[in-house]
């Protein structure tokens, strides 16, 4: 009971933001142009902070760099595969490549995850989502802005390279690999820094749900397509997730907490930035919706996933 009420308290508050920023939307109380001001402070302040701070805080190590390779090349594979599916099956959703790759580690996986085995596991977690992170944040993202057709590859890198959330990224890492950050948070100047850092990023979960909860539409089209982009989802990244474990065992020692880790982010949805970075009102509200739909999906996985780690008695 003290579990279901521990998972309850994660998974309320979630479809609480949904539903405000849902119910805003029916009652006319903010407007698309405050949704999209909204969008603006994630993208250009509050993520790129978080970001930072999340990338410079990693223990860098060999086996975590090749895990995170091979995550990265898995989420670039059925980003992939997406496309080769809207050209096999042009009647798809063209938002489809975006919706059945990367996950949601930030505002589900590390909570569920943490459930099941302690906050102090939360690194296992943190190395298995970090591919699938600087693949969302930088092709992804940069290839998703260049969908209104303006532009070739050089005006994606372009864009890629000059957003506040590539530079985030790219300082994080290098302020964590060379351990700059890890001095700076243990001086004195450390705390206030820190401080700074909590104050941009703290509003990101419940203001980027909000702007999903805002575009969902529930319509039986749009629910219809989301079943399907679900479907497919969970083939894609259910296969990827077998082979990325069958490769990394052969390249690393997997431990146990690493592996579900692992198998719970690819349960997980797409990415909840998907909405945000979109332009295309219909495309917004597609995402969300599907976004959303697979939630419920992944919340039944993770039933699945707990009971399994129970049964298993995999140490907590």
């Amino acid at each position: 009971m003290e579990q279901f009420n521990t998972v309850l308290k994660i998974i309320i508050p979630v479809f609480l933001a949904l539903f405000f920023g849902n119910f805003s939307k029916h009652k006319k109380i903010i407007t698309g142009a405050g949704i999209e001001g909204l969008k603006s402070f994630v993208v250009n302040f509050a993520l790129p902070v978080a970001l930072f701070r999340a990338f410079a805080s990693i223990d860098y190590s060999t086996d975590m760099v090749i895990s995170v390779a091979v995550i990265f090349l898995a989420c670039g594979t059925a980003f992939l595969l997406g496309f080769m599916l809207l050209k096999m099956f042009p009647e798809l959703p063209q938002m489809l490549p975006f919706l059945i790759t990367c996950t949601e580690a930030g505002m589900l996986g590390f909570a569920l995850f943490s459930l099941l085995f302690g906050i102090e596991k939360l690194h296992f977690v943190a190395q298995a989502a970090l591919g699938c992170d600087i693949f969302v944040f930088t092709i992804y993202s940069a290839i998703l802005r260049s969908r209104s057709g303006k532009g070739g590859a050089r005006v994606v890198l372009s864009s890629m390279v000059s957003s506040p959330i590539f530079i985030a990224i790219v300082l994080g890492i290098i302020s964590g690999a060379s351990g700059a950050f890890v001095m700076l948070m243990q001086q004195g100047i450390g705390e206030i820094f820190g401080g700074i850092l909590d104050l941009f990023a703290s509003p990101i979960t419940f203001v980027m749900l909000f702007v999903v909860g805002f575009s969902i539409d529930l319509s039986a089209n749009n629910l219809k397509k989301a079943l399907i982009i679900s479907g497919i989802r969970i083939v894609v990244m259910g296969t990827l997730c077998v082979l990325v474990l069958l490769v990394l065992n052969q390249l690393i020692a997997i431990e146990g907490h690493l592996m579900w880790a692992i198998i719970l982010l690819f349960s997980l949805p797409g990415p909840y930035i998907l909405p945000v970075l979109v332009d295309n009102e219909n495309d917004q509200s597609f995402a969300s919706t599907a976004l959303s739909v697979h939630m419920l999906v992944s919340i039944g996985i993770f039933s699945i996933i707990a009971t399994l780690t129970v049964g298993l008695q995999i140490p907590l």
